[in-house]
Order: structure tokens, then sequence, then C-alpha cells
């Protein structure tokens, strides 16, 4: 394959794993930010009638939180492996930062 018909698709890629990169560092550092945010501003009390029963622990400081922070908190973070899997993948398999 001729070197110059490369550059679309290897300029795909690059942008693919940039972009992947930078969603991953994102997710990262908001799943961070909402911890705190959670660990300053929840019950450190389970309270079951208002769902407060999923525990949090920041270095021996625990809050409970319901079940959409529970899970929106969980998803961050799976987002965040799952895009730096996708960014190591395609810089594994597909190359794009390689020299010619």
């Amino acid at each position: 394959m001729h070197r110059l018909s490369r550059l679309p698709e290897r300029n795909f890629w690059r942008i693919a794993e940039a972009g992947a990169t930078i969603a991953s560092v994102l997710s990262f550092l908001t799943g961070c930010y909402v911890w705190f945010q959670f660990d300053n501003s929840r019950p450190k009390v389970p309270n079951a009638l208002e769902g407060r029963v999923y525990p949090l622990n920041t270095h021996g400081s625990w809050v409970y939180l319901n079940a959409q922070e529970h899970y929106g908190l969980s998803a961050l973070f799976a987002l965040f492996v799952v895009l730096a899997l996708v960014a190591v993948a395609i810089d594994r398999l597909k190359k794009p930062f390689e020299p010619n």
C-alpha cells in the first residue's frame, strides 16, 4: 500500500486514540471530583428510608450514597477503564503514532 493512501486512515486513528485518551482522563478526574464531593456532603449514617445504604469509604471517612449516586460514580470509573483500554488497543493494533 502506498504511504500517501494511508494518511487519512492514520489521521482517523490518531484522532480516535487521542479522543479516547482525553475522554478517559476526563472521566477519571470527574469521578475523583464527584467522589470527594460526596465524601463532604453525604450523611455519615445509613438511612434505609432514604435509600442511603451504599457505603463510600474515603480513607476511613464513611458516608452513605443512594443507588443513583452509587451507580453513577461506578459508571464514571467503569467508563474510565473502558476508554483507557480502547486507547491502548488502538495504539497497539493500529500504531497511529509510529514513524513511517
